[in-house]
């Protein structure tokens, strides 16, 4: 891990540059929209299981999304990736609704291939999800597919961040708030989630500073190697076990702005807010030391020094 300090720049945008091998991976984000609701008394928590048919007609599981609770229309965080031989299997998702006491409920089906992925025009495909005996219904709800074709090193690297709230940004401390990082798609006007943030109690005595644990993201999953690629942070209160979820402050910036700066420098961006715009954004890349100010009213966010090499 790169100390403070210590590196030139974060070249956030290509940080395999230096002679390392890309490799071409397919990369997939998935949102459903109108999933039936499985719960009593609240919404559905969906995930998502991605599994490989081999040649023997098994399914072999590959890969799962996180729980999204309390949302009909979820927009996953994790994302499947395909490599280049993978472009003639078949896959299907499967649909669950998550149940911490008894067995998770099915909530559909979706079966394709990667090579149909990214034949999508635009790069955005549409299936409709499936019931068990594989009929459609529009009860099952749709989902669609996000495919762009990324590089990403052999070697895998992460970036550390932070996000937090200064301790004069107003907000009802009686709700838990949670943060969500999105990143625009490639041929449309879309975005889709990359992190997504635990909900978490608002400190309730005036004059506290907020601060989220750092969390870790795949440069290529955050920059997707493009400069000109937008990212949405949105601050969100807690809607409870409807999921009425409110946006009460968003900022939007290029990649380009976090790429290649030196330790110590800081950018501020400020835009246009929901809700009464007490809370007013700002992102500052990177910080040697953690510092929220007490006169300011600001979402706060940090790239760590910097490059974490597995």
């Amino acid at each position: 891990m790169l100390e403070a300090g210590v590196s030139s720049g974060l070249s956030l945008v290509n940080p395999g540059a230096d002679d390392r091998d890309l490799v071409p991976y397919t990369e997939a984000s998935v949102v459903c929209k109108g999933l039936r609701n499985r719960d009593f008394g609240s919404l559905s928590d969906p995930f998502a299981i991605l599994y490989e048919l081999l040649p023997n007609g098994v399914y072999l599981e590959r890969d799962r999304t996180e729980v999204i609770f309390d949302d009909l229309n979820p927009n996953f965080c994790h994302k499947f990736s395909f490599e280049e031989q993978d472009k003639q299997k078949t896959f299907q998702m499967t649909i669950m609704d998550y149940d911490v006491v008894k067995k998770d409920d099915f909530l559909g089906n979706v079966r394709f291939t990667p090579q149909q992925l990214e034949s999508a025009t635009d790069g955005v495909l549409e299936l409709e999800i499936q019931s068990k005996n594989g009929k459609i219904s529009k009860k099952n709800g749709i989902s669609t597919f996000y495919v762009e074709r990324l590089m990403r090193s052999r070697e895998p690297y992460k970036v550390g961040m932070e996000l937090g709230l200064g301790a004069d940004c107003k907000v009802e401390s009686k709700k838990k708030i949670f943060l969500c990082l999105s990143r625009s798609t490639a041929n449309s006007r879309d975005y889709v989630r990359i992190f997504r943030s635990e909900a978490m109690q608002i400190p309730s005595k005036k004059g506290e500073s907020f601060v989220l644990p750092t969390f870790e993201v795949d440069s290529s999953t955050l920059t997707a190697q493009d400069p000109e690629r937008h990212l949405l942070l949105e601050l969100l209160l807690e809607g409870g076990r409807k999921g009425n979820h409110r946006n009460i402050g968003e900022v939007v910036f290029k990649v380009g702005k976090l790429d290649n700066l030196r330790a110590g420098e800081s950018i501020a961006f400020f835009s246009g807010l929901s809700g009464d715009g007490r809370c007013r954004p700002q992102l500052v890349f990177p910080c040697m030391n953690w510092n929220v100010g007490r006169s300011t009213s600001v979402i706060v966010m940090r790239v760590s020094n910097l490059l974490i090499r597995w």
